[in-house]
């Protein structure tokens, strides 16, 4: 049975992967792409000994030490491939066509979560291609460097965590930590990722016995252990000095985009000073379509395996809730929340089957 989910998991992948290429068109470079290609280009010449790549003339402060380098660096490795090895395309679609690679390893992702909770597999299927075919999602798919890998590996590593609680080997708790870290060394919204997973994991067995309790806390410890091992090879910079690093990645986290302008409602707020609570969640609405968001309804209300993508939700959508918390742009830093949205919209489906 596994080997079937395992293949059709694959087949998945190749399909949705070959339609975002085909539907792929020249583009220009977006607005966070110079720094992501540029920093990308740094960790993949610090891997293979390369030079330094020349500096961006417009960018010459960029602090490329703090950019996390899984992600980028795998888009470089794209890029250089795809336009300097091959001569496929041109270094900007290549870098692209990664990006494609990472949206389509998020819908699968959901396909595992879906399986994982129960979900038949061809709703876990429709909730894949949900995710995927989400117009805000698959246009970011085709140009976004940085969110869409986030949101993928923040997903892969939600359906890694299920995996590890139902094996419940210390074998899959490593394994389940080593992919926290690659998606911590993306992007660091992935540190809601033990979180969302422990909540699910209380509400769903509050009842164990102490005993119980005592071995999910080894296995938590050795989750944790792993991941973090995991991002400190994957970044040496911030494994060179960890406690300084950590507190200038803070700091440069705290300031980004900090008094852009959001434009919201006819009202004009400010990125981490102004901007009210209900301002993520009701873009992730606006830009969901409204088949998707009555079967999302559906699913909430209905459905008794909604526990796991509700404390998704709400873990993703609290931290806004202090105003400080820097968001502008849409839905792009909350990018993640689209595999809790094609999970809700497949139960209510389900649901309604049944």
């Amino acid at each position: 049975m596994w080997t079937s989910r395992r293949t059709i998991a694959l087949a998945l992948f190749g399909i949705l992967f070959t339609i975002g290429v085909l539907t792929r068109s020249p583009s220009m470079v977006t607005w966070d792409e110079p720094e992501n290609y540029y920093v990308g280009r740094v960790y993949l010449n610090t891997l293979t000994g390369g030079d330094m790549p020349q500096a961006l003339p417009f960018r010459s402060e960029t602090h490329w030490e703090r950019y996390p380098p899984f992600a980028i660096t795998i888009a470089s490795m794209s890029s250089r491939v795809l336009s300097e090895t091959l001569h496929i395309t041109n270094p900007i679609d290549a870098h692209h066509i990664a990006v494609i690679g990472f949206a389509a390893l998020g819908a699968v992702a959901t396909y595992g979560i879906a399986v994982e909770l129960g979900l038949t597999v061809s709703v876990a299927v429709i909730a894949a291609v949900v995710v995927f075919f989400s117009p805000i999602y698959f246009g970011h798919a085709h140009t976004n460097p940085k969110d869409i890998p986030q949101a993928a590996m923040f997903t892969l590593a939600v359906y890694a965590g299920l995996v590890a609680f139902r094996k419940k080997t210390y074998t899959a708790y490593i394994c389940a930590g080593l992919v926290w870290g690659c998606a911590l060394a993306t992007k660091l919204n992935a540190l809601f990722v033990p979180i969302i997973l422990c909540l699910w994991f209380f509400l769903k067995n509050h009842t164990h016995t102490p005993g119980v309790w005592v071995k999910c806390a080894r296995q938590a410890v050795l989750y944790g252990c792993s991941g973090l091992i995991t991002l400190l090879i994957l970044w040496p910079w911030l494994a060179s000095d960890p406690v300084k690093h950590v507190g200038q990645i803070v700091q440069y986290i705290g300031e980004v985009g900090r008094g852009l302008p959001v434009l919201f409602f006819g009202h004009l707020y400010h990125g981490g000073i102004d901007v009210p609570w209900w301002y993520a969640p009701t873009m992730v609405l606006m830009q969901t379509p409204p088949v998707v968001l009555v079967l999302v309804a559906i699913g909430m209300l209905g459905s008794k395996k909604r526990v796991l993508p509700l404390v998704w939700f709400i873990v993703v959508f609290a931290r806004y809730l202090d105003p400080h918390t820097i968001i502008y742009n849409g839905v792009r830093h909350v990018m993640e929340v689209f595999g809790a949205v094609a999970l809700l919209a497949g139960m209510g489906l389900e649901y309604m089957w049944q």
